[in-house]
């Protein structure tokens, strides 16, 4: 009995020799995944899928072929689409392709050769027949403004069946002989929408609309005729015979997701006629006839002058704006980008939690190569240091920076990973304040900034909260290269594992700090200090924190077509810190208890929002001044990934 509590998916059912039905099965709780629904109902999980960019998988031979993504380690405008098989005894794949732009994959009754659809970056779209290591066996090229779609081979593998569009957007079933290229239309080009052949014997079952509900159809090869087979309101989908129970399963889209069903046995068997009508043109008529009908002809032919393209132009294009918290800063950052892609500003406001400072920030990036140069500059007020016990020196800090970064993308198979390396060197300005006049003068020097930032993340459901398994890492060191001597590192990151319900997450967080004791620069502290507690800037610092993230209720609420909530959610929490003075030996410790609720929200239908409140208990005092144990706090808009 499916699952009805909250929306799932059954797609793509295919009939192994046992008479389980192999289907792709994903939930607002569930990552896709193939399965195994045994006669008895009882569900198996084969193997988790790949990321990929369409759910369609096809099954023959104990062996699942799927597409999967891989995109450029560099550029972002190049994805590619490889060919996997899954061995649905052991649960293990292989990819068979590399750097190619394949879709809609279909295995051959045999297990040995593997149709696929080829894309090209100039939109012509190509079928093709590869071997299981591969090997290209066959090619139809196609010409421009044919699309190919959903082939399946014919019982003997030694034709193709397949879905075809031409450039009047008509669509056909097409069957195309392997040997000589010879192409058939078995169902003719109309305006219509065709989808999922699948071959069962001398029947080929697929999807077609008809007067606007999207039917099963069905091609007999001894007859060479079409048939209107069955219908559903919700539609069938990627239908299949049972060859024991002689029954047609397919899929059909409920309220709660895709579902499978068995088609009844009396079927409808109606005899198609090449000009059945398919999709009712219910607008088009009436608009036309208040025009000509050589409109075209009309529009007068106008030429433009051609030149080159600008490379500047609209290069400060502000597009977006985004609130962000990564503790202990906020920041709000306006994005912009130019219109070729190839160069990124940024306006940013950050406030500093452990400081009390306020910075703005400009910054470039180009990304046309594979280094990308960086430039920028910020002003900072009121920035804070503790000198001693008793003694905090104010200043203001200005600076401009120059650097390289390179940001690859290793994301492929069931992770997403992200490794972006940079490097800059700093001038900056300090300018004292106060009684810091009286102990140091204003200082200019140049420093330089090491950054190793690395996420790697598994799919993630709708209602989960975090990915069952991510990690993420922050390496940076920071040191002056002439007058003074000042140096810091920081090491932080974060493990995310699965709760106790498949919607509740397990979050770790780890850091550690060091810094000089030569007193002679401070760097901003980007330490993540136990929550509740006023930070402060040691030599040495360890922090360890556990959290655990369950889901409170699924809203679903929208309100004023404003702001929408989707869920509520909390965490409870435990932080420890541990920070030394190298001076005096002394050890300090910092530990708090707590709870936090989360509200997300998505406001204007765009732009994703979370907020909440914090309590923390102090199981220690502060460092300095008097210690209230119990700490409310609001917290401001997050985006942890």
């Amino acid at each position: 009995t499916p699952q009805t509590k909250y929306r799932s998916d059954y797609k793509y059912p295919a009939i192994s020799n046992d008479e389980s039905i192999i289907v792709l099965k994903s939930s607002y709780r569930q990552v896709p995944a193939f399965y195994r629904i045994l006669p008895n109902g009882v569900e198996e999980k084969i193997s988790t899928r790949d990321i990929t960019y369409e759910d369609y998988f096809s099954y023959s031979n104990n062996k699942i072929v799927f597409a999967t993504l891989k995109p450029d380690a560099r550029w972002g405008y190049k994805e590619f689409s490889d060919i996997k098989v899954l061995n649905v005894q052991t649960g293990k794949a292989k990819k068979i392709t590399a750097k190619e732009r394949f879709f809609s994959p279909a295995i051959s009754h045999d297990g040995h050769k593997i149709a696929v659809v080829e894309m090209k970056t100039n939109q012509l779209s190509n079928l093709l027949v590869i071997d299981t290591l591969g090997k290209r066996q066959f090619r139809m090229n196609g010409t421009a403004g044919v699309v190919y779609s959903f082939p399946a081979f014919s019982a003997n593998d030694s034709m193709i069946y397949t879905a075809v569009r031409n450039a009047k957007g008509e669509m056909a079933l097409q069957q195309i002989n392997l040997l000589n290229s010879k192409t058939i239309d078995v169902l003719s080009f109309d305006t219509r929408i065709i989808g999922y052949p699948v071959v069962n014997g001398d029947t080929i079952l697929f999807t077609s609309t008809y007067k606007g509900s999207d039917e099963l159809w069905a091609y007999l090869e001894k007859t060479r005729a079409v048939y209107r087979v069955a219908r559903q309101s919700g539609g069938l989908y990627h239908a299949t015979i049972n060859p024991l129970t002689k029954q047609v399963v397919a899929a059909t889209f409920t309220a709660d997701g895709y579902r499978l069903v068995n088609v009844p046995a009396n079927l409808n068997w109606q005899k198609v006629e090449n000009k059945a009508e398919n999709l009712p043109d219910l607008y088009l008529p009436t608009a036309l006839a208040a025009e000509p009908k050589n409109v075209s002809n009309t529009i007068p032919a106008r030429d433009f002058t051609i030149k080159n393209y600008s490379k500047g132009y609209r290069f400060f294009n502000f597009h977006s704006w985004r609130p962000y918290y990564d503790q202990p800063e906020f920041s709000f950052t306006v994005y912009g980008q130019n219109v070729l892609n190839t160069f990124q500003s940024e306006l940013a406001y950050a406030y500093n939690k452990n400081e009390g400072s306020n910075k703005l920030d400009l910054n470039f990036i180009y990304g046309g190569w594979y280094v990308q140069p960086t430039l920028g500059s910020s002003k900072t007020w009121n920035r804070t240091i503790n000198h001693n016990r008793d003694t905090t020196l104010f200043y203001n800090e200005s600076e401009v920076n120059f650097g390289l970064r390179l940001p690859l993308n290793f994301s492929g198979g069931k992770h997403y990973t992200f490794l972006t390396m940079s490097s800059n060197i700093f001038n900056k300005g300090v300018q004292l304040n106060g009684i810091a006049k009286k102990i140091f003068p204003d200082k200019n020097f140049n420093y330089l900034q090491q950054r190793v930032l690395f996420s790697s993340q598994t799919q993630k459901a709708v209602q989960q909260i975090y990915p069952h398994f991510a990690q993420s890492l922050l390496l940076q060191y920071r040191n002056i290269i002439n007058k003074y001597t000042a140096n810091q590192f920081l090491a932080s990151g974060n493990l995310y594992l699965p709760g106790i319900h498949t919607n509740h997450s397990i979050v770790i967080n780890a850091a550690y700090a060091a810094r000089d004791t030569a007193k002679q620069y401070y760097f901003s502290n980007d330490f993540p200090f136990s929550r509740g507690y006023k930070s402060v800037d040691f030599p040495r610092m360890w922090r360890f924190g556990i959290n655990y993230h369950v889901p409170l209720w699924y809203a679903d609420l929208g309100v004023a077509n404003i702001v929408y909530l989707k869920r509520v959610r909390a965490n409870a929490f435990y932080d420890y810190t541990q920070t030394k003075s190298l001076r005096t030996g002394s050890k300090f410790f910092f530990s708090t208890v707590g709870t936090e609720i989360f509200f997300d929200t998505r406001w204007w239908n765009q732009q994703s929002v979370t907020f909440g409140v914090r309590y923390s208990w102090l199981q220690n005092k502060e460092f300095r001044g008097v210690t209230r144990p119990n700490q409310w706090e609001f917290i401001l808009p997050v985006n942890l990934f």
